[in-house]
Protein backbone atom coordinates (compact mmCIF):
# COMPACT_ATOMS: atom_id res chain seq x y z
CA UNK A 1 0.00 0.00 0.00
CA UNK A 2 1.26 3.46 -0.94
CA UNK A 3 1.74 6.40 1.47
CA UNK A 4 -0.71 8.67 -0.41
CA UNK A 5 1.92 11.41 -0.41
CA UNK A 6 0.77 13.58 -3.37
CA UNK A 7 -2.34 14.94 -1.67
CA UNK A 8 -1.06 15.58 1.85
CA UNK A 9 -0.43 19.23 0.99
CA UNK A 10 -4.14 19.85 0.47
CA UNK A 11 -4.89 18.44 3.91
CA UNK A 12 -4.02 21.67 5.70
CA UNK A 13 -6.95 23.58 4.23
CA UNK A 14 -9.45 21.38 6.07
CA UNK A 15 -7.97 21.05 9.54
CA UNK A 16 -10.59 23.34 11.09
CA UNK A 17 -13.65 21.25 10.29
CA UNK A 18 -12.64 17.79 9.13
CA UNK A 19 -15.90 15.96 9.83
CA UNK A 20 -18.23 17.94 7.61
CA UNK A 21 -15.59 19.01 5.08
CA UNK A 22 -14.88 15.35 4.43
CA UNK A 23 -18.24 15.12 2.74
CA UNK A 24 -18.18 18.62 1.27
CA UNK A 25 -14.63 18.28 0.02
CA UNK A 26 -15.80 17.77 -3.51
CA UNK A 27 -16.68 21.49 -3.52
CA UNK A 28 -14.91 23.05 -0.55
CA UNK A 29 -11.53 23.53 -2.17
CA UNK A 30 -10.71 25.73 -5.13
CA UNK A 31 -13.12 28.24 -6.63
CA UNK A 32 -16.80 28.76 -6.12
CA UNK A 33 -17.77 26.34 -8.86
CA UNK A 34 -19.05 27.20 -12.30
CA UNK A 35 -22.39 27.23 -13.99
CA UNK A 36 -22.47 25.00 -17.09
CA UNK A 37 -22.64 28.05 -19.37
CA UNK A 38 -19.30 29.30 -18.05
CA UNK A 39 -17.45 26.07 -18.72
CA UNK A 40 -17.16 26.83 -22.45
CA UNK A 41 -15.51 30.13 -21.57
CA UNK A 42 -13.17 28.35 -19.17
CA UNK A 43 -12.12 25.81 -21.78
CA UNK A 44 -11.65 28.55 -24.38
CA UNK A 45 -9.57 30.53 -21.89
CA UNK A 46 -7.47 27.45 -21.25
CA UNK A 47 -6.87 26.87 -24.96
CA UNK A 48 -6.02 30.51 -25.62
CA UNK A 49 -3.51 30.62 -22.78
CA UNK A 50 -1.92 27.22 -23.25
CA UNK A 51 -2.69 26.42 -26.86
CA UNK A 52 -1.70 22.81 -27.50
CA UNK A 53 0.11 22.38 -24.20
CA UNK A 54 -1.63 19.08 -23.51
CA UNK A 55 -0.30 17.67 -26.76
CA UNK A 56 3.09 19.40 -26.47
CA UNK A 57 3.73 18.04 -22.97
CA UNK A 58 2.24 14.63 -23.63
CA UNK A 59 -0.29 15.08 -20.82
CA UNK A 60 -3.74 13.52 -21.19
CA UNK A 61 -6.47 16.07 -21.85
CA UNK A 62 -7.51 17.77 -18.63
CA UNK A 63 -11.19 17.23 -17.77
CA UNK A 64 -13.26 20.40 -17.53
CA UNK A 65 -14.02 19.44 -13.93
CA UNK A 66 -10.60 20.76 -12.95
CA UNK A 67 -11.36 24.16 -14.45
CA UNK A 68 -14.74 24.12 -12.72
CA UNK A 69 -13.14 23.29 -9.37
CA UNK A 70 -10.75 26.24 -9.74
CA UNK A 71 -13.45 28.61 -11.02
CA UNK A 72 -11.76 28.95 -14.38
CA UNK A 73 -8.25 29.69 -13.08
CA UNK A 74 -6.26 27.82 -15.71
CA UNK A 75 -2.97 27.94 -13.81
CA UNK A 76 -4.45 26.38 -10.69
CA UNK A 77 -6.46 23.88 -12.73
CA UNK A 78 -3.37 22.71 -14.59
CA UNK A 79 -1.39 22.51 -11.34
CA UNK A 80 -4.10 20.34 -9.81
CA UNK A 81 -4.28 18.17 -12.93
CA UNK A 82 -0.52 17.55 -12.87
CA UNK A 83 -0.73 16.64 -9.17
CA UNK A 84 -3.61 14.28 -9.91
CA UNK A 85 -1.66 12.54 -12.68
CA UNK A 86 1.23 12.13 -10.23
CA UNK A 87 -1.13 10.75 -7.59
CA UNK A 88 -2.72 8.31 -10.03
CA UNK A 89 0.67 7.09 -11.20
CA UNK A 90 1.99 6.58 -7.66
CA UNK A 91 -1.17 4.85 -6.46
CA UNK A 92 -1.59 2.89 -9.72
CA UNK A 93 -5.22 3.99 -9.88
CA UNK A 94 -5.76 2.71 -13.41
CA UNK A 95 -4.77 -0.78 -12.29
CA UNK A 96 -6.22 -0.78 -8.78
CA UNK A 97 -9.32 -2.77 -9.73
CA UNK A 98 -7.06 -5.67 -10.72
CA UNK A 99 -5.57 -5.79 -7.21
CA UNK A 100 -6.98 -8.45 -4.82
CA UNK A 101 -9.06 -6.94 -2.02
CA UNK A 102 -9.58 -9.72 0.58
CA UNK A 103 -10.60 -7.21 3.28
CA UNK A 104 -13.55 -5.91 1.27
CA UNK A 105 -16.31 -7.67 3.23
CA UNK A 106 -14.77 -6.79 6.59
CA UNK A 107 -14.52 -3.09 5.77
CA UNK A 108 -18.04 -2.97 4.34
CA UNK A 109 -19.38 -4.55 7.53
CA UNK A 110 -17.72 -2.06 9.89
CA UNK A 111 -17.93 0.97 7.57
CA UNK A 112 -21.61 1.22 6.50
CA UNK A 113 -21.85 2.49 2.94
CA UNK A 114 -24.03 1.62 -0.03
CA UNK A 115 -24.20 2.48 -3.73
CA UNK A 116 -27.92 2.25 -3.32
CA UNK A 117 -29.71 3.53 -6.44
CA UNK A 118 -29.79 6.33 -9.00
CA UNK A 119 -31.47 9.72 -8.74
CA UNK A 120 -33.92 11.23 -11.22
CA UNK A 121 -31.07 12.37 -13.48
CA UNK A 122 -29.37 8.99 -13.45
CA UNK A 123 -26.60 9.89 -11.02
CA UNK A 124 -25.55 7.21 -8.52
CA UNK A 125 -26.91 7.72 -5.00
CA UNK A 126 -24.28 6.87 -2.40
CA UNK A 127 -25.38 6.49 1.24
CA UNK A 128 -22.97 6.57 4.14
CA UNK A 129 -23.75 6.09 7.84
CA UNK A 130 -20.79 7.26 9.92
CA UNK A 131 -22.64 6.50 13.15
CA UNK A 132 -22.07 2.82 12.40
CA UNK A 133 -18.33 3.04 11.73
CA UNK A 134 -16.40 0.79 14.12
CA UNK A 135 -12.70 1.62 13.96
CA UNK A 136 -11.88 -0.58 16.97
CA UNK A 137 -13.42 -3.63 15.31
CA UNK A 138 -11.54 -2.93 12.11
CA UNK A 139 -8.28 -2.74 14.04
CA UNK A 140 -8.98 -6.16 15.52
CA UNK A 141 -9.24 -7.41 11.96
CA UNK A 142 -5.96 -5.82 10.94
CA UNK A 143 -7.58 -2.91 9.09
CA UNK A 144 -5.55 0.28 9.49
CA UNK A 145 -6.42 3.82 8.43
CA UNK A 146 -4.20 3.26 5.39
CA UNK A 147 -6.22 0.16 4.45
CA UNK A 148 -9.45 2.08 4.90
CA UNK A 149 -8.27 4.94 2.72
CA UNK A 150 -7.14 2.52 0.01
CA UNK A 151 -10.58 0.87 0.16
CA UNK A 152 -12.21 4.28 -0.30
CA UNK A 153 -10.01 4.95 -3.32
CA UNK A 154 -10.83 1.48 -4.69
CA UNK A 155 -14.55 2.22 -4.46
CA UNK A 156 -14.12 5.63 -6.10
CA UNK A 157 -12.23 4.05 -8.96
CA UNK A 158 -14.89 1.39 -9.44
CA UNK A 159 -17.54 4.10 -9.45
CA UNK A 160 -15.85 6.33 -12.03
CA UNK A 161 -14.25 3.58 -14.13
CA UNK A 162 -17.12 1.08 -14.23
CA UNK A 163 -20.44 2.28 -12.79
CA UNK A 164 -20.37 5.89 -13.99
CA UNK A 165 -17.51 6.23 -16.49
CA UNK A 166 -18.68 9.37 -18.33
CA UNK A 167 -17.09 12.72 -17.52
CA UNK A 168 -20.58 14.18 -17.14
CA UNK A 169 -21.54 11.64 -14.46
CA UNK A 170 -21.94 13.00 -10.95
CA UNK A 171 -22.71 11.65 -7.48
CA UNK A 172 -25.63 12.29 -5.15
CA UNK A 173 -24.52 11.63 -1.58
CA UNK A 174 -26.67 10.92 1.46
CA UNK A 175 -24.79 11.38 4.72
CA UNK A 176 -26.93 9.92 7.49
CA UNK A 177 -25.82 11.34 10.84
CA UNK A 178 -28.10 9.17 12.97
CA UNK A 179 -26.13 8.04 16.02
CA UNK A 180 -23.25 10.44 15.40
CA UNK A 181 -21.86 12.51 18.24
CA UNK A 182 -19.04 15.03 18.31
CA UNK A 183 -17.12 12.71 20.61
CA UNK A 184 -16.57 10.04 17.96
CA UNK A 185 -14.68 12.44 15.67
CA UNK A 186 -11.32 11.81 17.32
CA UNK A 187 -8.19 9.73 16.79
CA UNK A 188 -8.18 7.45 13.76
CA UNK A 189 -11.68 8.56 12.72
CA UNK A 190 -10.48 12.15 12.47
CA UNK A 191 -7.33 11.05 10.67
CA UNK A 192 -9.29 9.03 8.11
CA UNK A 193 -11.74 11.87 7.47
CA UNK A 194 -8.92 14.37 6.91
CA UNK A 195 -7.16 12.05 4.47
CA UNK A 196 -10.41 11.49 2.57
CA UNK A 197 -10.83 15.25 2.32
CA UNK A 198 -7.39 15.60 0.80
CA UNK A 199 -7.86 12.81 -1.71
CA UNK A 200 -11.37 13.56 -2.95
CA UNK A 201 -11.09 17.34 -3.17
CA UNK A 202 -7.66 17.28 -4.80
CA UNK A 203 -8.07 14.40 -7.24
CA UNK A 204 -11.80 13.80 -7.78
CA UNK A 205 -12.98 17.42 -8.07
CA UNK A 206 -16.42 18.71 -9.03
CA UNK A 207 -18.06 15.28 -8.96
CA UNK A 208 -20.87 16.18 -6.57
CA UNK A 209 -24.43 16.67 -7.80
CA UNK A 210 -26.36 16.83 -4.51
CA UNK A 211 -25.46 16.26 -0.89
CA UNK A 212 -28.10 15.41 1.70
CA UNK A 213 -27.11 15.55 5.36
CA UNK A 214 -30.01 13.71 6.96
CA UNK A 215 -31.06 12.94 10.53
CA UNK A 216 -28.85 15.82 11.58
CA UNK A 217 -28.53 15.93 15.40
CA UNK A 218 -29.22 19.04 17.45
CA UNK A 219 -25.58 20.00 17.78
CA UNK A 220 -25.07 20.07 14.01
CA UNK A 221 -26.68 23.49 13.56
CA UNK A 222 -24.06 25.11 15.77
CA UNK A 223 -21.21 23.33 14.02
CA UNK A 224 -22.62 24.25 10.64
CA UNK A 225 -22.69 27.94 11.56
CA UNK A 226 -18.93 27.70 12.13
CA UNK A 227 -18.22 25.81 8.93
CA UNK A 228 -20.48 27.53 6.41
CA UNK A 229 -18.35 30.71 6.06
CA UNK A 230 -15.37 28.54 5.01
CA UNK A 231 -17.24 26.90 2.12
CA UNK A 232 -18.04 27.96 -1.41
CA UNK A 233 -21.23 29.85 -2.21
CA UNK A 234 -22.21 27.07 -4.65
CA UNK A 235 -22.59 24.66 -1.71
CA UNK A 236 -26.02 26.10 -0.87
CA UNK A 237 -27.32 25.03 -4.26
CA UNK A 238 -26.21 21.42 -3.79
CA UNK A 239 -26.61 20.87 -0.06
CA UNK A 240 -29.70 20.01 1.95
CA UNK A 241 -29.52 19.63 5.74
CA UNK A 242 -32.47 17.78 7.23
CA UNK A 243 -33.38 16.58 10.70
CA UNK A 244 -35.83 13.82 9.84
CA UNK A 245 -39.56 13.72 9.37
CA UNK A 246 -41.80 14.53 6.40
CA UNK A 247 -39.80 17.59 5.33
CA UNK A 248 -36.65 15.50 5.04
CA UNK A 249 -38.47 12.86 3.01
CA UNK A 250 -39.94 15.50 0.70
CA UNK A 251 -36.53 17.06 0.07
CA UNK A 252 -35.09 13.69 -0.87
CA UNK A 253 -38.03 12.72 -3.06
CA UNK A 254 -37.51 15.89 -5.09
CA UNK A 255 -34.19 14.43 -6.27
CA UNK A 256 -34.69 10.66 -5.92
CA UNK A 257 -37.77 8.84 -7.22
CA UNK A 258 -39.97 7.42 -4.48
CA UNK A 259 -39.61 3.93 -5.96
CA UNK A 260 -35.80 4.15 -5.65
CA UNK A 261 -35.59 5.95 -2.32
CA UNK A 262 -35.00 3.73 0.75
CA UNK A 263 -38.07 3.11 2.87
CA UNK A 264 -36.43 4.65 5.95
CA UNK A 265 -36.36 7.99 4.09
CA UNK A 266 -40.00 7.82 3.02
CA UNK A 267 -39.49 5.88 -0.20
CA UNK A 268 -40.74 2.50 -1.38
CA UNK A 269 -37.39 0.75 -1.90
CA UNK A 270 -36.99 -1.98 0.72
CA UNK A 271 -33.68 -3.32 -0.58
CA UNK A 272 -31.37 -4.05 2.34
CA UNK A 273 -28.62 -1.52 2.96
CA UNK A 274 -25.38 -2.57 1.25
CA UNK A 275 -27.28 -5.21 -0.76
CA UNK A 276 -28.44 -3.06 -3.66
CA UNK A 277 -27.64 -4.16 -7.24
CA UNK A 278 -24.65 -1.81 -7.52
CA UNK A 279 -23.33 -3.08 -4.17
CA UNK A 280 -23.59 -6.63 -5.44
CA UNK A 281 -21.83 -5.75 -8.70
CA UNK A 282 -18.74 -4.36 -7.02
CA UNK A 283 -18.60 -7.31 -4.63
CA UNK A 284 -18.86 -9.72 -7.58
CA UNK A 285 -15.90 -7.93 -9.14
CA UNK A 286 -13.89 -8.24 -5.92
CA UNK A 287 -14.63 -11.98 -5.78
CA UNK A 288 -13.65 -12.47 -9.42
CA UNK A 289 -10.26 -10.85 -8.87
CA UNK A 290 -9.68 -12.91 -5.73
CA UNK A 291 -10.48 -16.07 -7.68
CA UNK A 292 -8.04 -15.08 -10.44
CA UNK A 293 -5.31 -14.82 -7.80
CA UNK A 294 -6.41 -18.03 -6.06
CA UNK A 295 -7.33 -16.10 -2.93
CA UNK A 296 -10.41 -15.98 -0.71
CA UNK A 297 -12.25 -13.26 1.11
CA UNK A 298 -11.01 -12.92 4.69
CA UNK A 299 -13.42 -13.82 7.45
CA UNK A 300 -13.87 -11.12 10.07
CA UNK A 301 -13.29 -11.72 13.76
Amino acid sequence: MQPFGPFRKSLRAHNQAPFVCAFLGWESEGGSGSAPGRMVQHRESFLVKYGAIEQATGLPQMPDRFLEAEDGDVDKALERWRATLEFRAEEKCDEVLKVPHPDYDTIQHFYPQSWYCRDKLGHVVYIERPGGVDIAAMKKNGITVKHLLWHYMYCMEYLWQVTSPRETDRLTTVLDLAGVSLFIIVGDVRKFIKLCVAMTSAHYPARGHKLFIVNAPGWFGTVWSWIKPMLNASIDEKLKICSGGKKQNAEMQAIIDEDNLPAEYGGKNKTAFNKAPMDEKIREHVLEVLKEHEMEMKERV
